[in-house]
Order: structure tokens, then C-alpha cells, then sequence
């Protein structure tokens, strides 16, 4: 485990930058003196008592006033001496690893749980030996975090990480300056770095795609090109940079195994690097689709998959040559696609260039900027140069024989250069409008959160009864039921304790009836799958009879097909992170429909946030 492990609570730029500020040195040595002096006070930390008095010791040298509750092992966390107002939670556990919550136990959705019954945002749940800071109000907070090994902080030298571990977990984190709490106006100085880097590539967008789209205008070779030629090249250049873009962020959080040295080499890691020397210092190829050809293998590699290199096949069609032809038969120069991707990777600052980290990009950030590069029709000219001139929020592209004056910072774009229109028509025809994060969260509040709390009051008495974490067995009549729509793998996995957590242990233990339908070209792989779809009709058919509300969530042609079955007055929500998911459904004809373009997960914290879940 890595000494201080930021799981996307917290822009990694926003951490590197505070560590490399200046800070009191002898203020930080002295807290982790004494800390480090209490854990010698207390070697053993497995007993209950110990544990509780070194993390009340520990808190007390971070500077941070807390009181003992009713449960022992929970301490309320205050923002000044005073205790008047409460501003956090601590819960000490016995879990000898966080990461890995044993059956029945979940420390940090009990951490959510216990914050929000407080209407408190921020928590800390530790063993003593490890410390982990939560948020209740984060998109999804069950996931994301910030973890302190701090054995391995005070017996370190070098104090950059223990810097990280006294500023989030101590008194200013916790307490107030200027009427913000310190973690919070943290969050919000974190959030703007993280903006400022979608700013940025924001800025980048449309150059990027001019040297993606120049260079496969002179791989075409063609004396003319058609504007139908044109829109086939702009589209697929968007591909082209979604599929890098994807492979940015796979990289960054982990997705693709960076950390072996087979994967690296073919890396899109190494080929920003190669780029970076071509830019900076001038290095060059003599193979001058270089880049390109190890761009493409790469893209074979997450398609298909690979063994030897770590690589298990990626099959969302993102990287088939099936879906997109085109970039098989095509390809683009080193000097184009090394600028492109110098561009992607790197953004100057006043000291020279940094590297990107797409660790702090989430999904909404992604389609905001799929969403931007729709605006654009790509034109290219022909006959006589043209000038770029801005009028008033318009930019205008004027052939130089009727520009007259050209004006200093006018751009002249040469024969044979491309350049683009605006065109959002393109978004309107593709309904191609990735919904942002305030609206997702509106539409949560006053549409489905309303209806399913209508629907939970009648089993709210018996939730509050029930010790859901002990009830893992169906009775018999919620198991027929549950025979009734699938075979018995799923129950037989939770009762012999295989199956502990998610979607379908939760459906078994309330006994929900559930029905895993494939499709002609999919057949699973899960057990209980029903292949014969006029079965899996039949069966859908039974569970959405007096439904009055159905969640679609991120699959398409099953969220079409219920859809197609559905009565009308039956009010519909799609989510789906697809916009044209979204579109087929309104466009089916329901009136009732609601879709959001969204990341399913986001969308599921978001609700049982709302729900109080």
C-alpha cells in the first residue's frame, strides 16, 4: 500500500503542489515527534482500549478537539475547544485492513451512514495504523478517499507525505476560518485545479484536431475533397482523439497495468514521452508513421487483449477496426500526431511544461469535451489563402483577396490548411448533450427520489426493524419467487457465503426477483443467464406488470426493449453515459420518458444519497 493513497477525493495536482509549497517545518517535525512517541507508548494496537487511547492521542497532536460519544469506538470532532459546533466524525475500528471490509462490514459505508444521520460531510475511520478520510457529500462516496499509512509517516525522514497526512487530518482540516470549514474550502481549491486542467484542454481541443485532421487530409492524397470527404475525416479524427483520451485515463487510474515494465514500452505513457522529445529536443524517427504505428498496435492490444503484457481484451468497441475502418486503412505523420499528443500530455507553466494527470478527470469532464469537439465542421482551403478574423463572439474566414487590411494578430491560413465553422447543428442532430453534474443531481431530487421514497414508506417500519446485515437467507416464499424468474446459482452463492456484496447478493437478501436476459450476441458470461429470449420476455414481462416507475440503467438494447414493452403512464428514466441511448428511447414515443446522460455509477451514488441509503 502506497504511504498516502488519494483515491480521486482530491485533485493529485492539488496534493503535488502542497507538497511542494513552503510550509513550518518545525511545526510538522514536532507533531510527528510526538505522535511518533505515542505509538511507542503503545506497541500493540489490537487491543480495543490501547487503539482507542493512541488515536485519541494522535488526534490531540494533530490539534484537533473532539469529544468521546455513547458508542466508544466513535469520537465527534469539533472546531475549536469550545465544542460547540461539530464538524466531523472519527470511528476506530479493528478491521487490520481498510480496503478490505470482512462479511458484514463495511467501515466506510458505515462511516457514510453514521455522517449523515449526524448531517455531518466529513468522517475519519482508522485502526490506529492506517487513517482514512471520507465525504459523505462526494459523487461517490462509498469509493473515493484519502488513506494515511501512518506507521510508515513517522518513520519516515523526509516530511512531504507526513505535510499531506497533518494538513487533512488535523485542526485546520477541521476547523473553521472565515465561515468555511477547513476540508471544505480544501475541496474547493482542489476542484478549481481540477477545472483548470479542463480548461485547458478545452483550449486545446481545436488545434489538436486541426493536426489530427490535416494529417489525414494529406494521407487522403485526393486532388478534391468533397465536403462529404471532409465530415468523414473530422469524424473520424473525434474518434481518434476519444480513443486517446480513453487510453490517458485508463492509464492514469490504473486501469491498464502501468506498473509492468512489458506494458510500458508499448505504453501511451512511452508515446507521449517519444512526442515530448520530438517537440522539445528535436529528436525524429526515419520511419515517419512511427508514432502512428505504435499508436495502432496499442489500440490492438486493449481491443483484443493481451496476456504477456497484463492487457485483458476491452470489448466496448471503443477500439475495433470493425466499428471504425477508416483508422485502419488511414494513418497520420509524426509531426502531426507527436504535436497532437505533446498537446494532450503536457501544459507549459512559468517554470517550462507539466505533465497532465488525468487521475483528477472524471467522466463528466470527459464529455464535456466530446461534447465541445461536436461544434466544428472542418473545411479546408483551396483556392487562395484566408484570413482568421474575429467579429464581435463570431470568427469569420475571409478569403485574403477581399480581406483588405490584414490586422495584427489576424491568422492567415495557407492553400491546403484546414480550419473549422461552428456548427452545433451537429449536437442537435446526434443529441449528443452530456448532462452536467448540477442538472443530474436536480433531476434526481424532483423526479425519481420523490417517487421511490413514495414507494419505500410502507416498508420503512419494517427497514428499521429488520438487522439487514444478519438476514443473508431468503425465506421460502421470496426463494419461490425468486425460482420463479431464474435458476438457483445466485442463491446457492449467497448462502454458502461466495457471493457477499453487490447487485444481485442484495436482490437474493430481500428476495427482489431479478431476470439476467442475454442477447444474440451476447450470452452472459453470469451463471442463471436466460437465453431464450422469448423466456427472458416472457419473464420481463411478469416484473414490469403493475410498475408504475422503471430505472434503465446503462444498457441499451435492453432499456429499448422494455421500453417497447412498456404501457403508457408507466414513467420511464433512462441513464446512460451514451446520448443516443437516451434518444432512441424519447424518440420511441414515450412521453413519460426522462433521460439523463450520465455515468450509471455517479447516478446510483447520487440517488441513494437522496434516499438517505
Amino acid at each position: 500500500m502506497a504511504v498516502i493513497d488519494n483515491n480521486q477525493l482530491f485533485s493529485a495536482v492539488y496534493l503535488r503542489e502542497l507538497q511542494a509549497a513552503q510550509q513550518d517545518l518545525e511545526r510538522l517535525a514536532g507533531a510527528r515527534s510526538t505522535i511518533r512517541e505515542w505509538r511507542d507508548e503503545f506497541p500493540d494496537l489490537q487491543q480495543p482500549g490501547t487503539r482507542l487511547d493512541f488515536v485519541r492521542q494522535t488526534i490531540s497532536a494533530l490539534g484537533v478537539c473532539y469529544g468521546i460519544q455513547e458508542q466508544q469506538d466513535c469520537l465527534t470532532l469539533y472546531s475549536d475547544p469550545s465544542r460547540q459546533a461539530a464538524t466531523g466524525l472519527c470511528l476506530v475500528l479493528e478491521e487490520a485492513d481498510l480496503g478490505k471490509p470482512c462479511k458484514g462490514s463495511h467501515p466506510q459505508a458505515r462511516m457514510i451512514q453514521t455522517l449523515r444521520k449526524a448531517s455531518l460531510r466529513w468522517g475519519v475511520i482508522t485502526n490506529g495504523r492506517r487513517w482514512r478520510l471520507c465525504f459523505a457529500e462526494a459523487p461517490a462516496p462509498y469509493e473515493v478517499f484519502l488513506q494515511a499509512d501512518l506507521d510508515a509517516l513517522i518513520g519516515e525522514k523526509a516530511l512531504a507525505d507526513f505535510l499531506v497526512f497533518y494538513r487533512f487530518f488535523g485542526g485546520e482540516a477541521f476547523g473553521m476560518a472565515d465561515g468555511a470549514l477547513g476540508l471544505d474550502r480544501f475541496c474547493s481549491e482542489s476542484a478549481k485545479r481540477t477545472d483548470a486542467i479542463e480548461r485547458h484542454l478545452k483550449s486545446q481541443v481545436e488545434p489538436i484536431l486541426q493536426k489530427l485532421c490535416l494529417g489525414f487530409v494529406e494521407d487522403e492524397a485526393t486532388e478534391e475533397y468533397s465536403p462529404e470527404t471532409l465530415q468523414t475525416v473530422y469524424q473520424n479524427a473525434i474518434y481518434l482523439l476519444y480513443r486517446i483520451l480513453f487510453l490517458f485515463y485508463a492509464e492514469a487510474r490504473g486501469l491498464l497495468p502501468v506498473d509492468r515494465a512489458e506494458y510500458r514500452a508499448v505504453s501511451l505513457a512511452s508515446l507521449v514521452d517519444a512526442a515530448s522529445q520530438r517537440e522539445r529536443d528535436g529528436a525524429s524517427d526515419a520511419d515517419e508513421h512511427s508514432l502512428w504505428r505504435r499508436l495502432t498496435r496499442l489500440f490492438v492490444v486493449v481491443d483484443d487483449g493481451d496476456s504477456a503484457l497484463g492487457v485483458s481484451a476491452y470489448n466496448g468497441g471503443l477500439f475495433s477496426d470493425m466499428e471504425k475502418p477508416y483508422l485502419k486503412r488511414h494513418s497520420i505523420r509524426d509531426d502531426y500526431l507527436s504535436a497532437a499528443l505533446f498537446a494532450l500530455g503536457f501544459e507549459a507553466t512559468k517554470t517550462g511544461y507539466a505533465r497532465i494527470d488525468y487521475r483528477d478527470l472524471s467522466e463528466r469532464h470527459l464529455g464535456t469535451l466530446y461534447e465541445g469537439m461536436l461544434e466544428y465542421r472542418l473545411n479546408r482551403v483551396e483556392r487562395e489563402p484566408v484570413v482568421v478574423r474575429d467579429s464581435g463572439d463570431r470568427r469569420m474566414f475571409v478569403s485574403l483577396s477581399h480581406a483588405g487590411a490584414v490586422k495584427k494578430g489576424e491568422v492567415i491560413l495557407e492553400v491546403g490548411q484546414v480550419y473549422f465553422a461552428d456548427d452545433k447543428g451537429e449536437r442537435k442532430a446526434s443529441g449528443s448533450y452530456y448532462t452536467p453534474e448540477d442538472v443530474v443531481q436536480y433531476i434526481v431530487s424532483n423526479t425519481v427520489t420523490p417517487k421511490l421514497l413514495e414507494r419505500r414508506k410502507p416498508f420503512d417500519a419494517i427497514l428499521e426493524d429488520a438487522e439487514r446485515e444478519r438476514a443473508i437467507a431468503p425465506t421460502p416464499e421470496q426463494r419461490n419467487q425468486l425460482e420463479h424468474y431464474a435458476d438457483v446459482e445466485a442463491l446457492k452463492a449467497v448462502e454458502q457465503g461466495i457471493l457477499t456484496r453487490g447487485v444481485f447478493f442484495e436482490c437474493v437478501r430481500a428476495g427482489v426477483p431479478f431476470s439476467l436476459a442475454g442477447s444474440i450476441r451476447d450470452d452472459g458470461p453470469l451463471p442463471d443467464t436466460q437465453m431464450d429470449l422469448i423466456k427472458a420476455q416472457d419473464d420481463y414481462t411478469r416484473l414490469v406488470r403493475g410498475a408504475d416507475m422503471i430505472l434503465m440503467l446503462g444498457s441499451m438494447l435492453h432499456s429499448i426493449g422494455v421500453g417497447n414493452m412498456t404501457p403508457s403512464g408507466v414513467r420511464l428514466a433512462c441513464i446512460d453515459i451514451n446520448p443516443a441511448v437516451v434518444t432512441k428511447l424519447a424518440d420511441r414515443g414515450s412521453l413519460e420518458s426522462v433521460g439523463v446522460v450520465t455515468d450509471v455509477g455517479l447516478f446510483l451514488s447520487l440517488l441513494s444519497q437522496r434516499l438517505g441509503l
